[in-house]
């Protein structure tokens, strides 16, 4: 199964990158992800170093907080979906869009 590539939603680099490091299964769930991030609003509070950002689903009032630490590329999101999942959440991943970062930081 790990041979065989799954036919992406859209043509992106992000997730050309995650169709070869994931299995199908995992795929799909970061695919669907990333096509959440697109409808997402992100506001910056930019300090030296990291960067707080506060990013939300377009007409929703909640968002969720996201760090990004420039120097590693790590990026935190208080959703936790990875730290519970092991996929990047929409939020996470919009803040990388924003960054312009096109592949999965380590």
């Amino acid at each position: 199964m790990r041979d065989t590539r799954p036919v992406l939603k859209a043509d992106v680099e992000m997730l050309r990158h995650a169709s070869e490091l994931y299995t199908p299964k995992v795929f799909m769930l970061f695919e669907e992800e990333y096509l959440k991030a697109v409808e997402c609003t992100v506001e910056c509070s930019c300090t030296e170093g990291r960067a707080e950002y506060k990013v939300k689903y377009a007409g929703r009032g909640v968002g969720h907080h996201v760090w990004f630490e420039s120097s590693y590329q790590a990026v935190e999101c208080s959703c936790m979906k990875f730290e519970f999942v092991r996929i990047l959440c929409a939020h996470a991943m919009k803040v990388i869009d924003k960054k312009n970062i096109k592949h999965i930081p380590k």
